[in-house]
């Protein structure tokens, strides 16, 4: 029979009941109350530094009765649900919220989607990697030749799910536009208005004139469009 190891080492006022340490290990989580079968659960997973409070009216005191069985989390809401059979084998389920406060990359501002991951555009700070699924960025991890795999709200945790590899161009990029008829070639700076890899078709804005064109990506730093 395993035992908690860990020891609760602070507590918040709004309904937040422990705070668990990374060398937590599990009990006999079958018969546990359902706070410690969320907590065993979410150790073993690799998370540390746990903040769990129970939501909604149905609160899970220590049901000797109860078996649980399961847990089912939404990271990107901070919400856990534990799922116990009572002995006349009906479901039920408690709802927790949860937290993990860890170091990470905190968004200053919001980033679009495909618009390119500027470090200078993050802070390194206490952040909450529960949301990340406990898969933040780490310290050397923010690059800037990847872009935003989907939108970065502000004051938010960067996660490896927020990056996607770009060997093109990213929406919000300064760059060449050459554009080719038969008389001439010209060569203009223009500013990205959608993210595109060597190949890709894209928009562009010609800042002067707020003329919108479209051209292909040559390049990380080139655009090509041909003017009949």
């Amino acid at each position: 029979m395993l035992s908690i190891k860990g020891t609760a080492t602070g507590a918040w006022c709004l309904g937040f009941i422990f705070l668990l340490t990374a060398n937590s290990a599990l009990a006999d989580i079958e018969n546990s109350d359902a706070t410690q079968f969320l907590s065993s659960h979410l150790v073993s997973k690799g998370f540390n530094d746990l903040v769990i409070g129970e939501v909604g009216s149905k609160k899970a005191d220590n049901h000797q009765d109860v078996r649980y069985i399961a847990v089912d989390c939404t990271y990107k809401i901070n919400r856990c649900r534990v799922i116990g059979e009572d002995p006349k084998g009906k479901r039920v389920s408690y709802w927790f919220r949860v937290y993990s406060q860890q170091l990470g990359w905190q968004a200053k501002k919001s980033i679009r989607k495909h618009e390119r991951i500027l470090p200078s555009d993050f802070e390194w700070v206490m952040t909450d990697s529960f949301v990340c699924a406990n898969q933040r960025v780490g310290k050397e991890g923010l690059k800037s030749e990847v872009i935003a795999a989907e939108r970065v709200k502000k004051g938010s945790t960067l996660c490896d799910s927020h990056l996607q590899q770009s060997d093109g161009i990213a929406a919000g990029d300064i760059v060449s536009l050459t554009s080719t008829t038969e008389m001439l070639q010209l060569m203009i700076e223009v500013k990205a208005l959608d993210s595109g890899n060597v190949g890709d078709t894209i928009r562009v804005r010609i800042p002067s004139s707020g003329n919108i064109l479209e051209g292909k990506v040559v390049s990380s730093e080139l655009v090509e469009s041909e003017i009949e």
